[in-house]
């Protein structure tokens, strides 16, 4: 109608009609008439959606629409998150950003301003509980790559580009596909999201996870070169890369004699390949399966970690032990301990493999226990839950003061690499410089980096200017 009208006017020689609307009707109103946007959103009615748009870029007042949506998008995504379980929160996030995208297509003529607005209200929108988004999208990301399925991904990357915290997400990220990668349970898909990751971020920010990934090639290879034949068992190792695995507490462990001398022979065949490395095992990661007689339950194939396995070896000479022959036996501190006889005892009743007396869930020190042979009647294979783990808000706890340290590090490193290229600088030429580089990991905040600023002066390596205070200098 706007076209057919301006060739009339043009023909004519008059004012066109849709000119006076929009000097008489839609600039006078345009705040008025832009929050209709939001409306035609909510019922995704394209075609009022074209109309709207077709008025205001007629007008010359599209930035007003632009700036509608942005709002739009920033409550929505509000009200979802305060309105949705967290559980299935990023599959909504998924499925409203797809919406809206489908709607900025057709509806908007795939304006790339108002790609821009869209992306912008996302970003804003998530920015409210940024770190928890970030925990949550790894999680939800590590679900789907667990089961191989990759047809989440493109869709998990727009919530990735939206989010402030996408070093908070590679901590996560990298928990989670660590455990994946241990448990030999890692698919294709993994490959495939670690080089988008990488498009996404540049290598810097995929480093460790490829390193991680490499690792299990590597190991694969070890033990092909390993010499296990004439071995009390079967025996498989995976040697990981310390700096760049997450942190895993040592936990001693008093091994029977015949897993200390196959770890010791597989010790030396490792120093003899690497001459200037050495191994620390991380017990907790470890699995066995084990067969274990239960008397009239019978004989049972157990799957457990390697913690659980040293206690239940300890029973295999003495029926009956107390907890205090338990913790000389195993070598396990109390906490671990603890927390493995609460796994082997408290369980579901087909993993109750060990009965304690007194019962109860609480495990004390004047326990004693003894093998459950009334084990309730189930498969002959019985895999027990591992011991029990940290808590969420523990771990997310631990990532977060991971990420701290890690954001304090890198503004060190981008400040030096500044002022090594300017010698002399100014506060807010320091925060401009500074937050280009930590675009695309994490939202530079002024604090933080007047903190890495005390700290390098700490150190000798910067010093305020004398003549100008707020002027800083590099100390060679």
């Amino acid at each position: 109608w706007i076209v057919k009208e301006h060739e009339w006017a043009a023909q004519l020689g008059e004012a066109a009609v849709p000119d006076v609307v929009a000097t008489q009707v839609v600039r006078p109103h345009q705040e008025a008439l832009a929050d209709t946007l939001s409306y035609f959103l909510d019922r995704q009615d394209t075609e009022r959606i074209q109309s709207c748009y077709a008025i205001f870029d007629d007008a010359g007042i599209l930035p007003v629409l632009y700036a509608t949506m942005r709002k739009h998008v920033e409550s929505r995504v509000k009200d979802l998150m305060q309105s949705t379980d967290d559980s299935v929160l990023i599959e909504k996030l998924c499925q409203q950003h797809h919406i809206w995208h489908g709607l900025v297509t057709s509806g908007l003529h795939a304006d790339p301003m108002m790609r821009d607005a869209l992306h912008d209200g996302f970003e804003h929108g998530l920015s409210v509980r940024g770190t928890h988004m970030a925990q949550l999208l790894a999680q939800f990301a590590g679900a789907q790559l667990g089961r191989g399925m990759d047809t989440w991904i493109d869709d998990m990357l727009l919530i990735f580009r939206c989010l402030y915290e996408k070093d908070v997400f590679e901590v996560c990220y990298r928990h989670a596909f660590a455990q994946r990668l241990l448990q030999q349970c890692s698919h294709e898909a993994e490959l495939v999201m670690l080089e988008r990751l990488r498009q996404e971020c540049g290598p810097d920010y995929t480093r460790q996870l490829e390193t991680m990934h490499r690792d299990m090639d590597v190991s694969n290879e070890l033990l092909h070169e390993f010499d296990s034949a004439h071995m009390p068992f079967e025996f498989d190792a995976r040697v990981l890369s310390q700096s760049h695995w997450p942190a895993y507490e040592e936990i001693p462990l008093r091994l029977p004699p015949e897993m200390t001398s196959v770890l010791q022979r597989f010790e030396a065949f490792y120093e003899a390949k690497y001459k200037a490395r050495s191994l620390h095992w991380c017990h907790a990661l470890g699995s066995v399966v084990m067969q274990a007689d239960f008397g009239r339950a019978g004989t049972k194939e157990l799957v457990v970690n390697t913690l659980q396995a040293v206690v239940l070896l300890a029973f295999s000479t003495k029926h009956v032990l107390s907890y205090a022959e338990l913790a000389t036996r195993t070598g396990l501190p109390p906490a671990s301990l603890d927390a493995t006889l609460q796994s082997l005892t408290c369980g579901a009743p087909p993993t109750r493999v060990l009965c304690k007396s007194p019962a109860g869930r609480a495990v004390h020190k004047h326990d004693t226990f003894r093998v459950n042979e009334d084990l309730v009647p189930t498969a002959r294979r019985i895999c027990i839950p591992q011991s029990e783990r940290p808590t969420t808000h523990t771990q997310q706890h631990a990532a977060s003061s991971y990420v701290l340290v890690d954001r304090d590090m890198f503004l060190q490193a981008a400040v030096m690499r500044v002022l090594k290229r300017r010698t002399l600088v100014s506060l807010s030429d320091l925060l401009a410089e500074v937050g280009d580089q930590c675009r695309g990991r994490f939202a530079l905040d002024h604090a933080e980096l007047k903190h890495a600023l005390e700290r390098l002066m700490e150190k000798d390596c910067v010093e305020r200017a004398d003549e100008e205070r707020h002027m800083y200098r590099y100390v060679p």
